[in-house]
């Protein structure tokens, strides 16, 4: 172990703690939930929200799902029962707010719970918006945001990969083509789109990322949706550029310690499998 003078100093640089404030420290004590289940993930589309949890040592019958839902003046209550880990639920709109909680049957205990506003600029972890092409309209209404993107034409092919790998470095998210920074429909010029798009991401992100290209008409406008999947591979690299993360609404380079902290997480999950 390194040497320090005092058991404060090690704890300040260890944890990155500003600990001048406190009179006393005589040590640091981690509190982590002890979770019966966990509300693994939480996908919002425009009509139906899909819910999947993952036991620890309660058993799925043990366990209930609670939503509530909300847009304008709508307000609508669902539970869920868990016959599976993940469940899709119906609620014929997108909403503006969302509450979703799992409770224990035997004792009401709430187990974990999970909250979303489309108002923020960022999504809680666990929560992402995956709206089906057919229904695109509503995401683009909801403007740019940590999972979203427009780009009104294919133009320089550095940025389109610096977006993906951004994506690919965080919780994935969705790249529209043919819609402007306003959320305006503008539409893309026929051409040979996607074999451009899938050029650019092939030839310009390391390792290769995960992804889905679809065309879609609305109206009289052709619009194409990349969906970039989050990346199991982290970190991801635009060739010649570095390595990208989304945050909010932009794209930055990730710092050094974003980097370190990947690839410990690598090297502890690998340790655990072997």
């Amino acid at each position: 172990m390194p040497l320090f003078p005092s058991l404060r100093e090690a704890i300040g640089e260890f944890l990155d703690i500003n600990n001048g404030r406190y009179s006393e420290i005589n040590g640091v004590l981690f509190c982590l939930p002890n979770y019966g289940a966990k509300i693994e993930e939480v996908k919002i589309g425009s009509k139906e929200i899909m819910l999947k949890i993952q036991p620890k040592y309660l058993d799925l019958k043990d366990i209930i799902g609670k939503l509530l839902c909300e847009r304008g003046k709508i307000k609508k209550h669902v539970d869920v029962d868990f016959k599976r880990k993940t469940e899709i639920v119906s609620i014929k709109f997108m909403p503006d707010s969302l509450y979703v909680a799992i409770v224990s049957k035997k004792n009401n205990e709430l187990i974990d719970s999970r909250r979303y506003y489309s108002s923020w600029e960022s999504l809680p972890k666990g929560v992402t918006i995956k709206v089906p092409n057919y229904e695109i309209k509503e995401l683009i209404r909801h403007g740019e945001s940590e999972t979203v993107e427009f780009k009104q034409k294919i133009g320089r092919f550095e940025k389109i990969a610096i977006t993906a790998v951004a994506f690919a470095n965080n919780r994935g998210g969705v790249i529209i083509f043919g819609v402007n920074d306003s959320s305006e429909i503008v539409g893309l010029t026929e051409g040979k789109n996607e074999d451009t798009i899938t050029n650019i991401l092939r030839n310009n992100c390391n390792p290769q990322i995960e992804y889905e290209i679809s065309k879609r008409q609305l109206g009289e406008k052709e619009i194409i949706i990349v969906h970039v999947e989050e990346g199991k591979d982290k970190p991801y690299f635009v060739r010649e550029k570095g390595p990208y993360i989304r945050v909010h609404a932009t794209n930055r380079i990730m710092t050094r310690q974003e980097i370190d902290e990947i690839q410990k997480s690598k090297q502890s999950v690998y340790q655990v499998e072997h």
